[in-house]
């Protein structure tokens, strides 16, 4: 039976890769198709004649990159092998989102200022009739204006977003987008002979430990080459994120890659770790580490590579 994944890029959500892995003797042909009875799209030995479509092959394995997602690109996948001894399919569901949440001027604001949310229906065209908004899951409001906007920023409103937008072809929910309130607490002078301590307005937020620290790893079997390690957390302050493999650091998202052979991409509260040259070493266990002022928290992910 083949191997069938599928890896959603995290931001925006607007690429996708395909990947199928089958053996066989004699070597099958392997091919991807829109669920049972579809034309295949891409094949091993014919390619795809779809532009959006970008395909490598190898004697074993059938890669699809998907560029320019749509709502119609959601739905069912077929992966088939095929040789002369028989055939064999497997099949994932691919989901879409068609919606994406930003924040301006950046997800982490001082106290006090402006921040703007806008939720953008991307692949309709930002067609969108109604939207509402969630804060922490909770409802918050919902009109006709695809921006949500917060004059005054408080503590009160720091926490993760999501927005939903409907129209004609339907209704999408963003994933969340975590924002982040900085802010100062003034010096307060207490008065003279006064007994009770000063308390200072308006109160600091308090500062959020890591949590929620997720690893996913993807495997691109292009030539024995090439896997993606992302690890993500929610914290307050941000944290800093630490990448370890059989017990050493491979990268931080405080400094370039300590190892060679690895690329390193950091964001807020995100780690995304591309190994380059991969070889059958770089499988095993890897351990995301999450640290900020509060304390640590800890994820793990198996990346299995095959010789």
């Amino acid at each position: 039976e083949p191997s069938f994944v599928a890896l959603l890029e995290p931001r925006g959500g607007r690429q996708a890769v395909l990947l199928c892995s089958a053996d066989g003797v004699p070597t099958p042909d392997i091919a991807v198709s829109r669920g049972q009875g579809h034309p295949p799209l891409a094949t091993s030995r014919g390619g795809t004649s779809d532009p959006r479509f970008e395909v490598r092959a190898t004697p074993t394995s059938l890669r699809v990159g998907m560029a320019g997602l749509e709502p119609g690109d959601a739905g069912l996948y077929l992966c088939s092998a095929t040789n002369s001894r028989g055939s064999v399919a497997t099949s994932l569901r691919l989901e879409v989102p068609g919606v994406t949440l930003t924040v301006e001027p950046s997800q982490e604001v001082p106290e006090g200022t402006k921040a703007t949310m806008t939720c953008s229906a991307t692949a309709w065209g930002d067609k969108g009739d109604n939207y509402t908004w969630y804060r922490d899951g909770r409802w918050l409001w919902e009109g006709q204006s695809r921006s949500f906007v917060l004059s005054r920023v408080s503590s009160a409103d720091a926490g993760s977003y999501q927005c939903q937008a409907r129209g004609t072809w339907g209704t999408a929910t963003s994933v969340p987008v975590s924002l982040s309130v900085l802010c100062e607490c003034p010096q307060c002078h207490p008065a003279p002979l006064v007994a009770v301590p000063p308390l200072c307005h308006p109160p600091c937020p308090l500062p959020d430990p890591p949590r929620a620290v997720s690893v996913s790893t993807f495997l691109e079997n292009r030539d024995g080459h090439g896997a993606i390690v992302l690890c993500t957390a929610q914290s307050h302050p941000p944290s800093w994120l630490a990448l370890h493999h059989h017990g050493h650091l491979l990268a931080t998202s405080l400094s370039p890659a300590v190892t060679t052979g690895v690329r390193v991409v950091p964001s807020h509260n995100a780690l995304r770790v591309e190994l380059v040259a991969l070889g059958t070493g770089a499988g095993g266990r890897y351990v995301c580490v999450a640290t900020n002022a509060l304390g640590n928290a800890t994820a793990s992910a198996d990346l299995d590579v095959h010789s």
